[in-house]
This record gives C-alpha cells, sequence and structure tokens, in this order.
C-alpha cells in the first residue's frame, strides 16, 4: 500500500508517482546549475524527508540542506 505520494508537471501533464514504506519516495528538481533532491522515507511509522541541494543537471556537490519530520513542529533546516 502506497504510504508516499509524489506529483511533478513540466510542459506535459501532470504525473505522480507512489511509495511504499519499503521503498520510500525519491524526487528530484533540476535547473542547470541548481536543483534540489527529496527523499521521502519511513522511520518507525514517522514521515521523514530529507532535503538536499544539488549541483543541478552540471553535477557536482549534494549538500543536506533540512528535514521534515511528522512527529515534529519544527523544521530543522541549513543555509549553506
Amino acid at each position: 500500500m502506497a504510504r508516499f505520494r509524489g506529483t511533478v508537471k513540466g510542459s506535459r501533464s501532470e504525473v505522480s508517482r507512489s511509495g511504499t514504506p519499503n521503498s520510500g519516495i525519491v524526487g528530484n528538481l533540476d535547473g542547470w546549475d541548481v536543483g534540489i533532491r527529496v527523499i521521502g522515507r519511513d522511520d518507525k511509522g514517522v514521515d521523514v524527508f530529507d532535503i538536499y541541494r544539488t549541483g543541478g543537471s552540471s553535477g557536482g556537490v549534494e549538500t543536506h540542506i533540512g528535514t521534515v519530520r511528522s512527529d515534529l513542529e519544527e523544521i530543522d533546516i541549513k543555509v549553506p
């Protein structure tokens, strides 16, 4: 059964994908020089999303910039 759902829309129609507690879900949005990667996962029944700044489609360094958890009100964000 799906626990996670992601959607993306570009020049065509919107598409969605789902993930289970075992598979999680990963999404990437890239410009030429900067992008983000979000990894959704289950941590003992808690939804966790780790957010990374990437080098976009040019590649480069990936930096963890934050985590969002369903069991916490606050968001832990690091500004690079």
